[in-house]
């Protein structure tokens, strides 16, 4: 940023900077050069003051099915998406909203550049309001997970963190050839690369939204490429909350069960159980702390955050004795920065797994003894009952 100190200071006595015409005429032409405008005497960044955009989104898992479709009493709109929990579904899954993540917005440009249109924040519920700048050609929404403690897992660029969650709209082919890992995909058309590496083509983009996959019969995400919207008709069509798109982000749901080594009834109670994250965050950070829960008295974990109202989480509510914990998975092959496709392979087969996956380490302590460390991590998976623990490798 430019400083008085990086040109002649001004003498208020010749009533201007004070420096020679060419000095001048140098420093009209820096400023022309700025993204900014002089107004009142303070500089506004133009990408701020440029007329912008918005969307909603609800963020959710592939657990969330959503309640019937409901049809606007408008005649310009379409209250269409599935925003609204299944009244007959009132399991914790069913109904997790991933509210601890933040969210980017960009412009991917060709050559691999981008333009930041920001960082956005879920409510409570799982809506976010995200924005970017009118004009652009394409957008893409990237959710990344945060740690435990409320840290965005993100290095700051589309290619970095703990993603779970990639939507472009209106991409270009050359994006599409290169971010595919399936070959012969039109950008015209509508995909998802789903949760267990297969692939969706949709015949628009309200079948995405409404209904399963034709080839998977999963619903969409965590990896959703619309190809029959521009940024504009996509803002229009997802307006408000009512009819947010719906995100359904890279989610796996675990019971863990605590033991000791004379039987799996002999269980620890009132254990404190740790995920770190291994592979986005350093050894050292609060970050790589993703999630944490404490057994209860039959020895499986109990998980009461994220849960909204509050009061359902406590003595009495519904979910107050909830066994899940909710766990974040890498849904992009960051080195390869491409989506996931192929699937995983069974046991010893010795495929690559090729799905939304985490690398990620439990650690279980009671009082101040840490009982059991187990290790998840590695490119093939493989089951290994050794020391009581379980490894891909």
């Amino acid at each position: 940023m430019f400083g008085l100190r990086d040109w002649e200071m001004p003498d208020n006595r010749k009533g201007g900077l004070g420096a020679s015409s060419a000095a001048k005429a140098a420093l009209l032409a820096v400023m022309l050069l700025l993204p900014v405008l002089l107004v009142g005497g303070v500089l506004i960044d133009i990408s701020q003051a440029q007329p912008r955009k918005s969307a909603w989104l609800k963020l959710v898992t592939e657990a969330w099915k959503g309640g019937s479709v409901v049809e606007s009493p408008t005649d310009d709109s379409d209250t269409w998406t599935r925003v609204l929990p299944n009244a007959t579904l009132t399991g914790f899954a069913d109904r997790y909203n991933v509210t601890n993540a933040c969210v980017e917005v960009y412009r991917l440009k060709s050559g691999g550049g981008f333009d930041r249109a920001g960082t956005f924040y879920p409510n409570a519920t799982g809506f976010v309001r995200i924005e970017w700048p009118a004009g652009w050609e394409n957008v893409t929404v990237i959710v990344k997970a945060k740690g435990y403690q409320g840290q965005c897992i993100t290095g700051g660029t589309p290619y970095s963190g703990l993603i779970v969650y990639w939507l472009t709209v209106n991409p270009t082919q050359g994006f599409l050839d290169a971010f595919s890992p399936v070959s012969g995909l039109d950008d015209d058309d509508v995909h998802t690369f789903n949760d267990d590496g297969t692939l969706d083509i949709w015949a628009d983009y309200e079948d995405l939204q409404l209904d399963f996959g034709p080839d998977s019969e999963l619903r969409s995400g965590p990896v959703d490429i619309v190809g029959d919207l521009d940024p504009d008709e996509f803002a229009d069509e997802f307006s408000s909350p009512a009819n947010a798109w719906v995100a359904r982000a890279s989610y796996i749901f675990k019971v863990f069960h605590e033991h000791t080594w004379y039987g799996v009834d002999d269980v620890l109670t009132y254990a404190i159980i740790f995920i770190y994250d291994v592979d986005h965050t350093p050894a050292n950070s609060e970050a790589s702390l993703l999630q944490a829960a404490i057994t209860g008295p039959d020895g499986q974990s109990r998980y009461t955050k994220d849960i909204y109202p509050r009061s359902q989480g406590l003595g009495g509510g519904r979910y107050a004795d909830n066994r899940l914990v909710p766990i974040p998975l890498q849904a992009i092959n960051l080195a390869a920065k491409q989506a996931f496709a192929g699937g995983i392979g069974a046991p010893g087969s010795g495929d690559r797994i090729l799905a939304p996956h985490l690398n990620a380490t439990k650690r279980v302590w009671w009082e101040t003894v840490l009982t059991n460390q187990t290790f998840y991590v590695g490119r093939v998976q493989r089951v290994q009952h050794l020391y009581n623990r379980s490894r891909e490798e």
